[in-house]
Protein backbone atom coordinates (compact mmCIF):
# COMPACT_ATOMS: atom_id res chain seq x y z
CA UNK A 1 0.00 0.00 0.00
CA UNK A 2 1.75 3.24 -1.01
CA UNK A 3 1.54 6.45 1.39
CA UNK A 4 -0.03 9.25 0.75
CA UNK A 5 2.88 12.29 0.93
CA UNK A 6 2.13 15.55 1.74
CA UNK A 7 3.75 18.66 0.57
CA UNK A 8 5.58 20.85 3.14
CA UNK A 9 3.52 24.59 2.93
CA UNK A 10 6.57 26.60 3.84
CA UNK A 11 8.86 25.52 1.02
CA UNK A 12 11.05 28.37 -0.98
CA UNK A 13 11.15 26.91 -4.79
CA UNK A 14 15.29 27.01 -5.51
CA UNK A 15 15.47 26.11 -9.32
CA UNK A 16 19.52 25.14 -9.44
CA UNK A 17 22.65 24.77 -7.53
CA UNK A 18 23.85 27.86 -7.51
CA UNK A 19 20.25 28.87 -4.99
CA UNK A 20 21.20 25.63 -3.05
CA UNK A 21 24.59 27.05 -2.45
CA UNK A 22 22.74 30.66 -1.42
CA UNK A 23 20.22 29.10 0.57
CA UNK A 24 23.32 27.33 2.32
CA UNK A 25 24.57 30.65 2.87
CA UNK A 26 22.23 32.39 4.54
CA UNK A 27 21.16 28.95 6.92
CA UNK A 28 25.27 29.13 8.22
CA UNK A 29 23.75 32.87 8.46
CA UNK A 30 21.32 32.02 10.74
CA UNK A 31 23.01 29.52 12.73
CA UNK A 32 26.14 31.92 13.61
CA UNK A 33 23.21 34.43 14.70
CA UNK A 34 21.60 31.37 16.53
CA UNK A 35 25.17 30.89 17.93
CA UNK A 36 25.97 34.61 18.89
CA UNK A 37 22.35 34.58 20.59
CA UNK A 38 22.84 31.58 22.68
CA UNK A 39 26.34 33.09 23.70
CA UNK A 40 24.92 36.20 24.85
CA UNK A 41 22.29 34.80 26.68
CA UNK A 42 24.56 32.08 28.52
CA UNK A 43 26.68 35.26 29.17
CA UNK A 44 24.14 37.05 30.96
CA UNK A 45 22.55 33.99 32.62
CA UNK A 46 25.96 33.32 34.11
CA UNK A 47 26.36 37.16 35.26
CA UNK A 48 22.81 36.42 37.18
CA UNK A 49 23.66 33.06 38.50
CA UNK A 50 27.44 34.39 39.89
CA UNK A 51 25.36 37.62 41.06
CA UNK A 52 22.66 35.49 42.85
CA UNK A 53 25.26 33.35 44.29
CA UNK A 54 26.98 36.10 45.71
CA UNK A 55 23.87 37.49 46.83
CA UNK A 56 23.19 33.84 48.53
CA UNK A 57 26.89 33.28 50.07
CA UNK A 58 26.31 34.86 53.19
CA UNK A 59 22.56 33.70 54.07
CA UNK A 60 23.67 30.35 53.28
CA UNK A 61 26.61 30.75 55.85
CA UNK A 62 23.80 32.27 58.34
CA UNK A 63 21.44 29.00 58.07
CA UNK A 64 24.44 26.33 58.27
CA UNK A 65 25.43 28.84 61.38
CA UNK A 66 21.91 28.23 62.79
CA UNK A 67 21.41 24.48 61.90
CA UNK A 68 24.83 24.23 63.29
CA UNK A 69 24.43 26.09 67.16
CA UNK A 70 20.69 24.25 66.87
CA UNK A 71 22.19 20.48 66.10
CA UNK A 72 25.37 21.50 68.78
CA UNK A 73 22.35 22.17 71.75
CA UNK A 74 19.90 19.30 70.83
CA UNK A 75 23.60 17.09 71.07
CA UNK A 76 24.45 18.17 74.21
CA UNK A 77 21.02 17.90 75.84
CA UNK A 78 20.33 14.93 74.11
CA UNK A 79 19.34 12.67 77.12
CA UNK A 80 16.89 15.53 78.94
CA UNK A 81 15.23 16.73 75.66
CA UNK A 82 15.40 13.17 73.86
CA UNK A 83 14.49 10.50 76.42
CA UNK A 84 11.39 9.32 75.77
CA UNK A 85 10.88 10.74 71.74
CA UNK A 86 11.99 11.28 69.21
CA UNK A 87 11.19 14.42 67.83
CA UNK A 88 10.50 17.91 69.37
CA UNK A 89 7.48 20.06 68.53
CA UNK A 90 8.01 23.56 68.90
CA UNK A 91 6.68 26.93 67.67
CA UNK A 92 8.02 27.05 64.47
CA UNK A 93 9.52 24.23 63.93
CA UNK A 94 10.46 20.76 65.23
CA UNK A 95 13.80 18.63 65.69
CA UNK A 96 14.88 15.43 66.63
CA UNK A 97 16.51 12.40 65.40
CA UNK A 98 15.52 9.48 62.94
CA UNK A 99 17.10 5.93 62.86
CA UNK A 100 18.81 6.00 59.38
CA UNK A 101 20.01 2.48 57.87
CA UNK A 102 22.50 2.47 54.65
CA UNK A 103 24.42 0.10 52.83
CA UNK A 104 28.46 0.58 52.80
CA UNK A 105 29.73 -1.90 50.16
CA UNK A 106 33.44 -2.46 49.40
CA UNK A 107 34.76 -3.54 45.79
CA UNK A 108 34.49 -7.40 46.85
CA UNK A 109 30.66 -7.03 48.24
CA UNK A 110 29.35 -7.99 44.60
CA UNK A 111 31.97 -11.18 44.09
CA UNK A 112 30.82 -12.21 47.28
CA UNK A 113 27.81 -11.61 46.76
CA UNK A 114 27.97 -14.10 43.48
CA UNK A 115 29.79 -16.76 45.49
CA UNK A 116 27.31 -16.67 47.91
CA UNK A 117 24.57 -17.14 45.17
CA UNK A 118 22.20 -13.47 46.24
CA UNK A 119 21.82 -13.18 42.98
CA UNK A 120 18.42 -11.14 44.14
CA UNK A 121 20.94 -8.19 45.48
CA UNK A 122 22.61 -8.05 41.97
CA UNK A 123 20.96 -5.76 39.67
CA UNK A 124 20.96 -6.58 36.12
CA UNK A 125 19.60 -4.27 33.09
CA UNK A 126 18.25 -5.99 30.84
CA UNK A 127 17.70 -4.07 27.24
CA UNK A 128 18.32 -5.10 23.48
CA UNK A 129 21.57 -4.11 22.27
CA UNK A 130 20.67 -3.15 18.68
CA UNK A 131 24.22 -2.31 17.23
CA UNK A 132 24.92 -5.84 17.94
CA UNK A 133 21.60 -7.11 16.22
CA UNK A 134 22.49 -4.97 13.52
CA UNK A 135 25.11 -7.68 12.88
CA UNK A 136 22.69 -10.54 12.24
CA UNK A 137 21.29 -11.46 9.45
CA UNK A 138 18.08 -10.53 8.68
CA UNK A 139 16.29 -13.74 8.75
CA UNK A 140 17.81 -14.34 12.77
CA UNK A 141 16.76 -10.22 12.90
CA UNK A 142 13.29 -11.37 11.78
CA UNK A 143 12.68 -14.54 14.04
CA UNK A 144 13.93 -12.66 17.07
CA UNK A 145 10.22 -9.97 16.08
CA UNK A 146 12.73 -7.02 15.12
CA UNK A 147 13.53 -5.81 11.43
CA UNK A 148 15.85 -3.90 9.82
CA UNK A 149 14.47 -0.74 8.54
CA UNK A 150 16.99 0.89 5.84
CA UNK A 151 16.33 4.44 4.99
CA UNK A 152 17.81 7.66 2.99
CA UNK A 153 18.07 10.54 5.74
CA UNK A 154 18.54 13.66 3.67
CA UNK A 155 20.95 15.90 5.48
CA UNK A 156 23.44 19.03 4.61
CA UNK A 157 25.93 20.49 6.02
CA UNK A 158 26.80 24.63 6.04
CA UNK A 159 30.21 25.88 6.33
CA UNK A 160 29.86 28.33 8.99
CA UNK A 161 33.89 28.99 9.40
CA UNK A 162 33.42 29.63 6.26
CA UNK A 163 30.95 32.66 6.85
CA UNK A 164 32.91 33.53 9.22
CA UNK A 165 35.26 34.47 7.99
CA UNK A 166 33.66 35.76 4.57
CA UNK A 167 32.37 38.60 8.02
CA UNK A 168 35.62 39.07 9.31
CA UNK A 169 37.14 39.99 5.77
CA UNK A 170 34.21 42.16 4.95
CA UNK A 171 35.09 43.97 8.27
CA UNK A 172 38.08 44.44 8.02
CA UNK A 173 37.79 46.00 4.50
Amino acid sequence: MATKRSKPSNIIPLANTNQVDDTLLKIAQLKTELKRINADAEESINKIRNGAKNTAEPILAEIEKFGTSIFAYAEYNRSNLFGKVKTIMLTFGSLGYRQSTKISVSKKTLDALKEMDMLDCISIKEAVNKDVLSTYPDELIKQAGAKKVVEDKFWYEVKEEEIVNTKNKVAAA
